[in-house]
Formats: structure tokens, C-alpha cells, sequence
């Protein structure tokens, strides 16, 4: 496996449709995902990922699956910019208390849920041009 793996971008990867489980990578902090144009899904264990710290996704326009419920601990930036299927913000069952930054633009999310509030250290939120949030 990728046991030494820190940061990954993956950048204009055209065919890449869904992302591979990332549990062979137990030391990843940081994963970058831009311009991957067929991309509609991140494996859920990206929800549960130990050591990962920033998670950014940019510009993958069919993304639209992201694990149900996000339980990274150490999670401290999650960045969806110009994804625009991306529908549902997931549910957050426990509190993290490491994302300090959360910011989503250009997505189809219709509503935030009740659970943010277990983002107990947030100190910057930004939502731009979400159309569809109510």
C-alpha cells in the first residue's frame, strides 16, 4: 500500500470516475481532487479517515456522492467549490471538534442539516452561489 502517503492530487484525471477506497493510505493529510470532469463519487472511507486534514474538491462538475456521514476527526478544511451536482451536505452524528474551515460553492445542496452544529470549532463558513439552498 501507500503507508508513507501524505498529500494526493489528482488533477484533470478525465476517466476517473469514482475514488478507491483510501484505507491503504493511514497517513494521508491532505487530498486535493480538481478538474476530475467524470468523478461522481468519493469512497466513504474519506468520512472516517483518521490523519486526513484537508479534503478540496474543485471544478468536478458530476460529482455528486459524498459518504453519508462525515466522522473525520482530524478534518480541520473541507472545500466543494464548482461541483455542481453536489446535492447533500452529510450528516455529522458527533462532534468534530478540528474543522475550523468549511466552505461550498457552486452546488446543488438544498439544505444544510441540523447536525452542523457538532462543527463546534468553526471559524470560517463560507456557502456562495448554492442556487438551490433553501
Amino acid at each position: 500500500g501507500f503507508q508513507q502517503l501524505k498529500y494526493m492530487t489528482l488533477r484533470g484525471c478525465n476517466s476517473l470516475v469514482s475514488m478507491p477506497d483510501l484505507s491503504c493510505t493511514p497517513n494521508l493529510e491532505e487530498l486535493y481532487l480538481f478538474h476530475c470532469k467524470k468523478l461522481l463519487e468519493i469512497h466513504e472511507s474519506v468520512a472516517y479517515h483518521y490523519k486526513l486534514r484537508v479534503l478540496h474538491l474543485l471544478g468536478c462538475n458530476k460529482f455528486s456522492i459524498f459518504p453519508s456521514v462525515l466522522q473525520s476527526k482530524n478534518l480541520q478544511r473541507l472545500f466543494i467549490e464548482e461541483c455542481k451536482k453536489f446535492g447533500r451536505f452529510p450528516d455529522i452524528p458527533h462532534k468534530l471538534e478540528s474543522l475550523k474551515e468549511l466552505h461550498i460553492k457552486e452546488s446543488a445542496i438544498k439544505e444544510i442539516p441540523a447536525s452542523i452544529e457538532n462543527l463546534c470549532s468553526l471559524k470560517s463558513m463560507r456557502l456562495s452561489s448554492c442556487e438551490n439552498l433553501a
